[in-house]
Formats: structure tokens, C-alpha cells, sequence
């Protein structure tokens, strides 16, 4: 879809690290003070939940506001951390409601 310019401008970037998020191509995360917080990414794709559960951790380090959401063939499935606060919580579950409906209502297929 963000090929197909669905989601406006944006960029793809595939990144198999930390560092080349956060970096560029210009070797491997050392420091706090090297992340570019400009290329903090609005969207994560992941291909498991293993690694979704790392990248989850971002949201105590880093200022942004995570969304966690497993997105399945019969719809959303939310998986919250026993760490997360309640606004995270139901910023997930309005989420989920907002993916559901769109899901019903044929948007996505």
C-alpha cells in the first residue's frame, strides 16, 4: 500500500538493525547521543512476534508512543505488556477498534 502512494509521501526502508534505523548505513549503534530521532520511523513492520517484543522495549527509552497490534486474517488481535500503562492500553484497544472496522467494512481487502 505505501508503494502504491496509499499512505501519501513516504518512504520504505528496510532495515535489519538498530543502526540502520537510527543511522543510515554509517555502521553500528554505540551511544545514546548517535540516535537521529528524525529517522524514527511512524510505522514498524516486523516479520514475528518475537522481534515485535524487542522493539516494544523502544517506548522506555525513547520519546515516542507505541501501538502495538498482531493483525490476523479474522482481524486484530491485542497482545498489551504487563508493563504498560494505562493510556498505552487503550490507545491499543481504539486501535484495534478503529483496524476491525476497517477490516469489516472491506477497506483492506
Amino acid at each position: 500500500m505505501a508503494a502504491a502512494g496509499a499512505f501519501g509521501d513516504c518512504e520504505i526502508v528496510e532495515a535489519t538493525s538498530f543502526g540502520a534505523i537510527f543511522l543510515g548505513q554509517k555502521g553500528p549503534l554505540i551511544r545514546y547521543d548517535d540516535i537521529d530521532l528524525s529517522r524514527m520511523p511512524d510505522i514498524l513492520l516486523v516479520p514475528n512476534l518475537d522481534t515485535g517484543n524487542v522493539l516494544v522495549k523502544l517506548d522506555f527509552f525513547l520519546p515516542v508512543h507505541r501501538r502495538s497490534l498482531v493483525v490476523t486474517s479474522k482481524g486484530p488481535f491485542l497482545i498489551p505488556s504487563r508493563s504498560d500503562f494505562c493510556d498505552s492500553i487503550l490507545g491499543e484497544i481504539a486501535m484495534g477498534v478503529v483496524v476491525a472496522e476497517r477490516m469489516k467494512g472491506g477497506i483492506w481487502s
